[in-house]
C-alpha cells in the first residue's frame, strides 16, 4: 500500500551545520569527515587549508566556484542571467557527488552558495519581499534533500555575522544563510579558536549547539585533537 517499515540501524553518516567567525577552524574541521571528500569551494579564505589535508593522503575533490567581488552588479536580469547556470552547475556537482556511495560533501560556504541560489532567482539581494522567497527556499530545500536521500555526510559551512532586530544591532551573533538550516539538518556546530593554557597556540574547539540524531551530545565540546569531524559522527552513532 506504499508504507515501509523503517530500518532500525540509521545510516552511518551526519548532516551538519558548521558555523564560526573567520578563522575559527571552519573548513578544517569539515576536512577531518570521512572520505572521499567532494569540496565545493566558494570561499577564498580555504587557500593553505585544504592542500595540508591533501598532502597527508585525503582524499579531496575540489569544484571551485567563483563569484564575483560585488555579486550584484548590473540590471537583475542581467545579474540572472549570469548565476543561473553557476546555480545549475553547483546543483549538478552536488547531485554527481550523491551517486558515489560513500564519503562527505563539504559546501565552503552555505551562506555564498544560498546567495547564489537568491541571486539565480531574483538578480539581487536586497529590496525582496519575505513572501517571495518560496521558489529560493524550495531550491535550496531541494539541495539538502538530495544529499539526505544518499548515504553521504554533508558538512555546510556558515558564516555568523551580527544579528539585527528593528534596525539594531543585538550584541549577539546569527548564522548567515538559509535561516531553517539549523531545524533542517541532524547537528549544529560552532567552531571557536582559543590559545591553549599551557602554550598559549591557538587551539579549535566544535560546541555541539544541537543534535536531533543523539541529544546527549547537545553542549559537548571537542577540542584541540579532538576537533575532529569524523569523531563526532562516531559519537553521535554510538549506543
Amino acid at each position: 500500500m506504499g508504507f515501509h517499515v523503517p530500518s532500525a540501524d540509521a545510516p552511518y553518516r551526519l548532516i551538519l551545520s558548521v558555523s564560526g567567525v573567520e578563522k575559527s577552524g571552519k573548513t578544517h574541521f569539515a576536512l577531518t569527515a570521512p572520505e572521499p571528500i567532494v569540496y565545493i569551494d566558494a570561499d577564498l579564505g580555504s587557500e593553505g587549508v585544504v592542500e595540508p589535508f591533501i598532502r597527508a593522503g585525503k582524499q579531496v575533490i575540489s569544484f571551485p566556484i567563483r563569484l564575483e567581488k560585488n555579486l550584484a552588479i548590473g540590471k537583475a536580469s542581467e545579474v540572472k542571467a549570469r548565476y543561473d547556470p553557476v546555480w545549475q552547475d553547483f546543483k549538478k556537482k552536488v547531485a554527481t557527488a550523491c551517486k558515489l556511495g560513500t564519503g562527505t560533501i563539504v559546501i565552503d560556504t552555505a551562506t555564498e552558495m544560498y546567495e547564489l541560489c537568491r541571486l539565480a532567482e531574483f538578480g539581487k539581494l536586497t529590496q525582496v519581499m519575505q513572501r517571495d522567497y518560496g521558489p529560493v527556499n524550495s531550491e535550496w530545500r531541494e539541495v539538502i534533500y538530495g544529499i539526505f536521500d544518499s548515504p553521504l555526510s554533508c558538512v555546510l559551512i556558515h558564516k555568523l555575522g551580527d544579528a539585527w532586530r528593528d534596525g539594531k544591532t543585538t550584541g549577539a551573533l546569527e548564522l548567515k544563510g538559509f535561516r531553517d538550516t539549523p531545524g533542517l539538518v541532524q547537528c549544529s556546530v560552532r567552531m571557536a579558536r582559543l590559545p591553549d593554557s599551557e602554550t598559549g597556540e591557538p587551539v579549535y574547539e566544535a560546541e555541539v549547539e544541537n543534535c536531533r540524531s543523539n541529544h546527549r551530545l547537545t553542549g559537548t565540546r571537542l577540542v584541540g585533537v579532538l576537533c575532529d569531524c569524523s569523531r563526532l559522527i562516531k559519537m553521535v552513532h554510538k549506543p
